[in-house]
């Protein structure tokens, strides 16, 4: 089957940019996984921003380049950066009880599904690994200032990385949630010795209004209209019996719009929307 957007629909890269700056909100990058991490238990504490051009990976010199092939080296790592990174890819300190784990968490706001989605995020979280070497390789040279000692010292560790596809689509993700499912292998035998990469994907269709209600951010309004978004009379129920759509976050708001497509016209007080009234204005398809 070949998937297809239905006409008059919502525009991809709309639905993108207002997913990545609702996301991106600290409050609402914790609450994503707070609900991801709660059945271990385990909390996020101090996310900050990774930015992988902030990192040293270009600082490492390779032996005998001329300036302008140490240019085209620069260009083309950064080129790569910004084709294969996430939306959001934070540092955190994730923590139980009696233990904490330095960690790289990354989110990918999707708006359709993608078939190859897996691939993608192994590939996001192999560069990421990839950063960390470079990095620990650079710091290495720049303490012997010996461009031909570039190893690390033994044990040296790197930042395991967790990424989460938080999918925004109206219709329930049906693509591969794994590595191996885009694979056509017949022997079984053979099956074993590739390997395989399961994914997160935070679907709202599969949420139970018991996780949904985890949320602490508009995170849970804008999975709740979505997961209500075929049925307009539910959501127009939804929207008007629940007291915290009258206090949205005007960022969910425009989230909302782009991914149901319809047009809101709202007063914002205090930088709260009430949204109670919005969805009568919703557009005929």
């Amino acid at each position: 089957m070949v998937r297809s957007q239905p006409n008059g629909g919502p525009t991809m890269g709309k639905i993108d940019s207002t997913s990545k700056v609702f996301v991106q909100k600290p409050k609402v990058f914790q609450d994503v996984f707070k609900l991801v991490f709660h059945d271990a238990e385990i909390s996020i504490r101090d996310p900050k921003p990774m930015d992988p051009e902030n990192l040293f990976v270009q600082r490492l010199p390779a032996n005998g380049e001329t300036k302008r092939e140490r240019k085209r080296r620069k260009q083309k790592k950064a080129l790569m950066l910004a084709q294969f990174s996430r939306d959001i890819v934070k540092n955190c300190i994730c923590a139980t009880d009696d233990k904490a784990d330095y960690i790289v968490l990354g989110i990918e706001n999707q708006a359709h599904v993608d078939e190859f989605m897996p691939a993608r995020v192994m590939i996001y979280d192999a560069i990421t690994l990839h950063t960390q070497m470079e990095f620990l390789k650079a710091q290495q040279w720049l303490k012997l200032k010996d461009r031909f000692l570039t190893g690390v010292p033994q044990h040296t560790k790197l930042k395991p990385v967790v990424t989460v596809v938080c999918y925004f689509g109206t219709q329930p993700w049906d693509g591969p949630r794994c590595l191996h499912e885009l694979f056509e292998i017949k022997n079984p035998k053979l099956k074993a010795f590739v390997p395989d990469y399961p994914i997160v994907i935070l679907d709202p269709h599969a949420l139970s209004n018991a996780q949904l209600e985890l949320l602490d951010t508009s995170l849970r309004e804008v999975f709740t209209c979505i997961k209500a978004s075929r049925d307009r009379k539910t959501l127009k129920e939804i929207v008007n019996s629940s007291p915290r759509f009258q206090h949205m976050d005007p960022d969910a708001v425009n989230l909302i719009k782009a991914v149901l497509n319809i047009d809101i016209q709202t007063d914002s007080k205090q930088g709260e929307i009430n949204m109670c009234q919005a969805v009568e204005d919703w557009k005929q398809e």
